[in-house]
């Protein structure tokens, strides 16, 4: 009962001043007072709630305003998500049937967290480090894992931007070749203490490329 009158005291207010308003005029100019200090009481009621009921009345106008404007705000939001995962949702079964992938969904990311062009060489260019331009090891496996996911795109692979190297390797679509690039490339991903040896990139890439 507490919440309720919290909630809409302003609509009770304005209904009990109108309530008041109505009754002291209808008593003050149609009925017959009793006396002097009736009229003069119902006088006071009028005057007092008279002016008390326009000011109830603009203020619970501008919370039903408030509170329209807040309902419009939600429903436009909610009408743009829905639009919004229709369209991706679209935009995937045409890639799918396109047999394109999800370059557009990674929306770069290949090239942004794996720098497959480098940075020896102007972007506009774009240019691909080739695997003489590697340094060592570590660039080594994160160039074949850059190449292996640009790869599956290709194939017409969805991997989304969210999809982590493990949940990649898990996947029923990774073959074992896959899976071991995966977790070479997860141990010089998290460990950078050391260099792992020479030698282990360039034999993945000679059995599988």
């Amino acid at each position: 009962m507490l919440r309720f009158f919290k909630k809409y005291w302003l609509e009770l207010a304005a209904f009990a001043d109108l309530e008041l308003f109505v009754w002291a005029a209808t008593r003050r100019y149609w009925g017959k007072p009793p006396n002097k200090a009736a009229e003069m009481a119902l006088d006071a009621a009028i005057m007092v709630s008279g002016p008390l009921l326009i000011v109830l009345v603009l203020k619970l106008t501008g919370k039903w305003r408030n509170r329209a404007s807040e309902r419009i705000r939600q429903l436009s939001h909610r009408l743009l998500r829905r639009f919004s995962e229709r369209m991706m949702h679209i935009v995937e079964r045409w890639q799918r049937r396109r047999r394109r992938g999800g370059e557009d969904l990674l929306g770069g990311r290949t090239h942004m967290e794996f720098d497959l062009y480098g940075d020896r060489v102007k972007r506009s260019k774009r240019r691909r480090t080739t695997w003489k331009q590697l340094e060592n090891e570590r660039e080594r496996f994160r160039w074949l894992y850059a190449r292996m996911v640009e790869d599956r795109l290709k194939h017409g692979v969805l991997i989304r931007p969210s999809e982590t190297p493990a949940q990649i390797r898990y996947r029923e679509d990774s073959t074992p070749e896959q899976k071991t690039l995966i977790d070479q490339y997860e141990v010089i991903r998290y460990d950078l203490r050391q260099d792992p040896p020479d030698g282990n990139a360039q034999r993945w890439r000679d059995e599988n490329m």
